[in-house]
């Protein structure tokens, strides 16, 4: 099973966004997306949701959950 950090990092990369441009959307610091990424650190609820709908993927998916 994959870490949110590795799901959001994948994400990231497959459309081609950056911390600073996630962290702009989600209405967070890019330091704050940055301890997702780098330190392990999972977002809270609210959050996830903004991530889940950005992307269009599930909350099941950004937990390692699911692979779709």
């Amino acid at each position: 099973m994959k870490k949110f950090s590795q799901i959001l990092a994948d994400l990231m990369k497959e459309e081609g966004i950056s911390q600073s441009a996630l962290s702009r959307h989600l209405g967070i610091s890019q330091q704050t997306v940055g301890t997702y990424l780098n330190k392990g650190y999972e977002p809270s609820f609210d959050i996830l949701i903004k991530i889940a709908k950005f992307f269009s993927v599930s909350m099941d998916f950004l937990l390692g959950l699911t692979d779709y």
